[in-house]
């Protein structure tokens, strides 16, 4: 399997190697950090632990996504925590495209400045356009169109868990849609991702997920979740059946904790 598309070669870059069961990342230590491969670059957005921007990566339209150091941060802490978060970041987008969940192609890679050329998904993340259904539609049909998006995105979830892969951080904010088209969803930000068949990790992985759209977006009903549930299930009904059992246990230590505080 090649992550990066065949047309964008270059001679300084290297290959992810992987196989079925382990996916081992060689990032390159012979770079060239003195040469930019992407140019015209533009910020979009600054988060707690990278930069991105848009930018041309060989003439085609690509997103540049920059790990940031943290001054609070040890040094060495610093750089092992961003240098294993890049390796996460690949090996996860690597492993949903053996499996078939969409998500950017990776274009480059350039360890030595922590950054990540990625193919570039026109569209909104599922964030904003939530925030657009809600201010614009009433509430039964803001209930309706989230539902659509919900089962296709039950779907891809799925497809990752069966897989093995966990996200590790599934927000609205992590889902794309191309076009703002609800049945072409992509996901992205894969820095806390990690390869475990653990059911619990799967079921909190979900539970992450439905306390996110729950704080940020209003008015979802249990229809909402349920729809969820139901493309989940139309992957694997057997591997769901366990996931979702194990995140009612997931759900009840979480009212727990509200309770206690």
């Amino acid at each position: 399997m090649e992550v990066i598309d065949n047309e964008l070669s270059s001679p300084q870059r290297k290959r992810p190697k992987s196989d079925e069961d382990e996916m081992d990342i060689d990032l390159s230590d012979d770079l060239d950090t003195t040469i930019s491969y992407y140019v015209d670059m533009n910020p979009i957005s600054r988060g707690a632990e990278a930069t991105i921007l848009n930018c041309k990566f060989l003439g085609k339209p690509a997103i540049l996504k920059q790990r940031v150091s943290k001054v609070y941060r040890h040094p060495d802490l610093d750089k092992q925590l961003i240098k294993q978060r890049l390796i996460s970041e690949v090996r996860g987008i690597a492993k949903c495209k053996m499996l078939g969940v969409p998500v950017p192609a990776i274009y480059f890679v350039n360890e030595y400045r922590s950054e990540i050329v990625l193919e570039e998904i026109e569209g909104c993340n599922l964030r904003e356009h939530l925030l657009i259904l809600e201010r614009t539609l009433p509430p039964n049909e803001y209930q309706y169109s989230f539902c659509e998006i919900a089962l296709h995105l039950g779907k891809l979830i799925a497809k990752m868990h069966v897989g093995g892969l966990i996200h590790g951080d599934l927000t609205s904010a992590n889902v794309l849609l191309r076009n703002g088209r609800p049945d072409q969803l992509y996901l992205i930000d894969f820095g806390l991702s990690y390869q475990k068949e653990v059911s619990e990790d799967k079921a909190v992985d979900l539970y992450v997920f439905e306390r996110a759209l729950a704080a940020l977006h209003d008015g979802l009903e249990k229809t909402t979740f349920e729809a969820i549930r139901k493309g989940y299930e139309s992957i694997n009904a057997e591997h769901a059946a366990i996931v979702y059992k194990k995140l009612e246990e997931v759900r009840l230590r979480g009212r727990k904790r509200d309770m206690i505080g």
